[in-house]
C-alpha cells in the first residue's frame, strides 16, 4: 500500500513538472504569433499610409494589453524573478505612455516626459539583475553596479568627444541630453545583460536573456538612428524607427513569458567569473588613462574627471558590497557546517567543543543525554523521511521545553545532548516536564498519518576534572549510563 501511494505521488509531481514546463511555452508561442502579426500589420500600414491616424491605434493598443497580462503572469511566478518580470512589463508600459505623449501633443511633450522613458530604463536596469535568480535567492546587484559604471564611463567618453562638439556647432546641451542618452543607456543594459548571463544562478535557457538582449540591440540602433536624423533634421513623421521600437517592446514583453527559472546543476566557469569581475575595473583603468591624454585640452577635464569620480564611487560601493556578500556567505559556510540540517542544532563535533568550555561558564553544570524510544520502529514503520520529520519536531519540542539549556546537540542518530550551566538539582523538574511535553502529542506526519514517539533521559553533573576533554567524556558516560537505566525501568522518563 505504500509503494502505492508512493508511486502516486512521484506521478503526480511529474504531471504538475510538465503542467508547469508547458504552460510558460504556450503563453509565450501565443504571444510570439500575436507580436509578428502585430509588426506585420503595422509594417504594412506604414508602407500603404505613413501619415493615417490609425496607425496611432494600432501602435498603442495590443503592447499595452499585453503589458497588463504580462504583470499577471509576472505576480504569479516563481518567487525568485517574480519582480524582475514586472519591471520589464512596467518598462514597457511607461514607454508606451512616453509615446503616446508624444502623440497627443503632435510631437511637443512636456519636459517630464522624457522622464518616463528614462524611468522605464531604471526599470529595466533593476530587473535584469533579478533575471536569472532561482527560488529565493537576492538580486545579484554586482551586475546592476558593474553595468552603471559601463554606462557612465562609455556616456562620459562620448559626452566629451562627440556630445560637446555637437552641443558647440548648434544648441544647448539640454536640446541634445535627452535624446543622446537613450544609446548609452542601452549600452549599459547590454553590459548588464551579459554579465548576468554569464553568473546566473539558474539553468534558464538563453531564450528569455537572447530576447532581451535582442531588444537592446533594436533599441540601441533605433536610438542611434533618431540620434542620426536629429541632428540631419530629417526626421520624418512616422519612420521604421516605430517600427523598431515597437519590436523592442515586443521582445520585452516575450521575455516575461519565455522566463522560466529552475535551480542551476552547475557552476559557472573560472574565466567568465574573472571577466565579469574584471571588466569595470578595466573600463575605470581605461577612462583615467583617457582622461590623462586630455589633460591638454582644459575644456573636457571637468567632464571626464566628474566621470571617473563617479565610477570610483560606484567601484567601492562594489566593493564594500562584495566584502558584505563574503562576510555573509563565511557565516553561512560556518553555520552549516557547525549545524545539524536537520534539527538546527549542533553536530557532534561543535557541541562537543562548545560544551568542554560549559563548567567554566558556571561554578556547577550539568549534562542531560536523551533518545528517541523505538526510533527504529518508526522508520521500519513510516519510512526515513517520516524519521527525519520525528527528529526535526522532537528537537523542536525539546528546545521549547528546556529554555535552561545552553548547548543543543545531535550527537547521534537519534540521540542528544543538553548542556546546562546549572547543578542537576536545579534542572531535572525542567527535564522531567521535557520528558512529558515530548511524548503528550503525535508527531503528524506528511503523508497525514500519526505518530506517537517518546524519549528517555539522562542527567549528571560535571565532574571535577582538571582536563576539560576528560570532564567531558566522564560527565558524558555517567548521563549516558543514566539513560540506559531509565529505558530499562520503562523508557519515556529520567534518570537522575
Amino acid at each position: 500500500m505504500r509503494s502505492e501511494d508512493l508511486l502516486s505521488t512521484t506521478m503526480s509531481s511529474r504531471i504538475a513538472a510538465l503542467s508547469l514546463g508547458t504552460q510558460p511555452t504556450i503563453r509565450f508561442v501565443a504571444v510570439a504569433l500575436i507580436a509578428s502579426t502585430h509588426l506585420a500589420l503595422y509594417a504594412a500600414g506604414l508602407a500603404i499610409s505613413p501619415g493615417a491616424s490609425w496607425l496611432n491605434f494600432l501602435y498603442y493598443l495590443l503592447p499595452v494589453a499585453v503589458a497588463l497580462v504580462s504583470f499577471q503572469k509576472a505576480f504569479r511566478g516563481r518567487p525568485g524573478g517574480r519582480l524582475g518580470l514586472a519591471l520589464v512589463a512596467a518598462a514597457v508600459a511607461l514607454w508606451m505612455l512616453e509615446d503616446l505623449s508624444h502623440t497627443l501633443t503632435s510631437g511637443h511633450p512636456p519636459a517630464a516626459a522624457e522622464g518616463l522613458r528614462y524611468l522605464g530604463y531604471l526599470a529595466l536596469a533593476l530587473a535584469i539583475p533579478r533575471f536569472g535568480l532561482s527560488r529565493e535567492s537576492r538580486a545579484d546587484w554586482h551586475a546592476l553596479l558593474d553595468g552603471t559604471v559601463i554606462f557612465v564611463v562609455s556616456a562620459t567618453v562620448a559626452w566629451r568627444f562627440l556630445f560637446t562638439p555637437l552641443a558647440a556647432d548648434g544648441g544647448g546641451l539640454g536640446d541634445w541630453f535627452p535624446i543622446f542618452g537613450y544609446p548609452f543607456a542601452d549600452l549599459g543594459l547590454l553590459v548588464m545583460l551579459l554579465l548576468t548571463f554569464c553568473q546566473r544562478e539558474t539553468s534558464e535557457s538563453w531564450l528569455p536573456f537572447g530576447l532581451l538582449a535582442g531588444a537592446a540591440v533594436i533599441l540601441l540602433g533605433s536610438d542611434v538612428g533618431y540620434l542620426l536624423w536629429s541632428i540631419s533634421g530629417a526626421l520624418p513623421d512616422r519612420s521604421v524607427l516605430d517600427l523598431g521600437w515597437l519590436a523592442a517592446n515586443w521582445l520585452l514583453l516575450s521575455a516575461v513569458f519565455a522566463y522560466r527559472a529552475t535551480p542551476n546543476r552547475g557552476e559557472s566557469r573560472a574565466w567568465i567569473r574573472s571577466f565579469r569581475s574584471a571588466l569595470p575595473y578595466v573600463a575605470t583603468i581605461t577612462f583615467a588613462a583617457i582622461a590623462l591624454l586630455d589633460a591638454s585640452s582644459r575644456g573636457g577635464i571637468p567632464v571626464l574627471l566628474g566621470g571617473l569620480a563617479v565610477a570610483i564611487v560606484i567601484l567601492r560601493v562594489r566593493q564594500w558590497l562584495t566584502h558584505a556578500d563574503n562576510i555573509r556567505f563565511l557565516q553561512q559556510t560556518e553555520y552549516l557546517a557547525n549545524h545539524d540540517h536537520l534539527t538546527g542544532f549542533l553536530t557532534h563535533r561543535a557541541w562537543f567543543e562548545q560544551a568542554m568550555l560549559a563548567p567554566g561558564e558556571a561554578s556547577s553544570a550539568s549534562l542531560a543525554v536523551i533518545d528517541v524510544d523505538h526510533f527504529k520502529t518508526v522508520n521500519d514503520a513510516y519510512g526515513h523521511p517520516a524519521g527525519d520529520l520525528v527528529l526535526g519536531e522532537v528537537a523542536t519540542r525539546l528546545q521549547h521545553a528546556l529554555p535552561s539549556g545552553r548547548y543543543f546537540g545531535r550527537i547521534g542518530g537519534e540521540e542528544f545532548g543538553v548542556v546546562f550551566l546549572e547543578p542537576v538539582v536545579d534542572v531535572r523538574a525542567e527535564v522531567e516536564a521535557a520528558v512529558a511535553s515530548v511524548g503528550s502529542d503525535p508527531i503528524l506526519l506528511n503523508d497525514g498519518d500519526a505518530v506517537q514517539v517518546s524519549i528517555s533521559a539522562g542527567l549528571a553533573n560535571f565532574g571535577v576534572l582538571a582536563d576539560p576533554r576528560r570532564r567531558l567524556l566522564a560527565t558524558y558516560e555517567r548521563a549516558d549510563a543514566l539513560l540506559y537505566e531509565a529505558k530499562r525501568s520503562g523508557r519515556n522518563r529520567l534518570a537522575a
